[in-house]
């Protein structure tokens, strides 16, 4: 029972504002994953990966500014702070798998000669 007092809030925050509240929190997390994957994947230069660390740094300061008065500080920052660890590990995860592949093409080139 104690999980359904976890979810209450958030249930009563959709019943009253609706899915237009759950669309809006996620589209920071749906473009910055996706900015954060193309770009590590394509970019050569390693400035661009932190494209997308920068918009969330933008959108932290906007929120501070724009919604403070309605969201308390702990919730924007906790909000942020989830945005970045996502696109952190979305980094991470596709760092990882490109080292692998270098790795493999390397060994399947060195099986060749």
């Amino acid at each position: 029972m104690f999980h359904v007092l976890l979810v209450a809030p958030l249930l009563g925050l959709l019943a009253a504002y609706g899915i237009v509240v759950l669309i809006v929190l996620s589209v920071p997390f749906c473009l910055g994953g996706f900015f954060q994957l193309v770009l590590t994947i394509a970019a050569g230069d390693r400035w661009a990966v932190w494209v997308p660390a920068g918009l969330g740094v933008l959108g932290l300061a906007l929120s501070f500014l724009f919604l403070l008065g309605a969201i308390p500080w702990g919730g924007i920052l906790l909000y942020w702070a989830l945005y970045f660890l996502w696109i952190w590990l979305i980094w991470l995860v596709v760092a990882q798998i490109k080292k692998s592949v270098g790795r493999w093409r390397e060994k399947q080139e060195r099986a060749r000669r």
